[in-house]
């Protein structure tokens, strides 16, 4: 449970990404979290932080909102680095919500790390069978942003477009293979948005030799796959 797991590993900050049908179990978790140790600090985000900070913060125990990517905001905000001067959140000060500036797009995605695997349990990451093949089931980010204008959607990094490369990719795949997943499931906002670099990714899946289930969680438009690619995903 989130109260044992808070009393066994005392963290200094507890970090929840939330959507708008979650909001009352967020506020859940910063309630037990503040109870069991009012010390520790609660960092929020994701679409519904993102959009609404202030009602968020009014609405629950946490202590600060990461609005859009929190790559960089939420290193800067454990690092103990001033809130006011860090860009992309929103905190309380004098019983007032101070919205800082916004924070630039991150525009090189290779240069992101890979996910520090090795501090999880990633035998626990299963899926539904209806949407999967083998367990343990892997996430990855290949790109970021969309350029379309589904009424739906809730756009929380905007329309501007950004990519890891076919090389970046295939080369983190590998790496999820070799520390134990047999599935990856892709959760960009659309995959194929750049054809080109889809088919690169799946030239070098096929070309490195690596035999995995995948699954695209999010679809593709019917306006960006061919008879070339479908062929290539399969």
């Amino acid at each position: 449970t989130i109260d044992n797991w808070i009393i066994g590993f005392q963290p200094d900050f507890v970090c929840i990404t939330f959507t708008s049908p979650t909001l009352k179990q967020t506020a859940e978790i910063c309630n037990i979290t503040k109870k069991l140790n009012p010390k520790i600090k609660i960092i929020v985000g994701g679409a519904h932080a993102s959009f609404a900070p202030k009602s968020v913060l009014n609405d629950t125990k946490s202590d600060f909102v990461v609005m859009g990517e929190g790559d960089e905001s939420i290193v800067e905000l454990v690092n103990g680095k001033r809130a006011d001067t860090i860009k992309g959140i929103a905190f309380r000060k004098n019983n007032q919500v101070i919205i800082t500036k916004k924070r630039e797009l991150i525009k090189n995605l290779d240069l992101l790390p890979y996910p520090s695997w090795h501090l999880f349990d990633i035998k626990r990451y299963k899926v539904s069978r209806l949407i999967s093949k083998k367990h343990p089931v892997g996430p990855i980010e290949t790109s970021r942003g969309c350029l379309y204008n589904c009424t739906y959607c809730s756009k929380v990094v905007g329309k501007t477009f950004r990519t890891k490369s076919a090389e970046r990719v295939v080369d983190e795949m590998e790496f999820m293979l070799k520390i134990g997943f047999k599935e990856i499931h892709i959760l960009d906002d659309m995959f194929s948005t750049d054809m080109k670099r889809a088919k690169d990714i799946c030239d070098l899946i096929i070309k490195r030799k690596l035999k995995f289930p995948w699954n695209l969680r999010n679809g593709i438009r019917v306006n960006k796959i061919d008879e070339e690619l479908i062929q290539k995903l399969i």
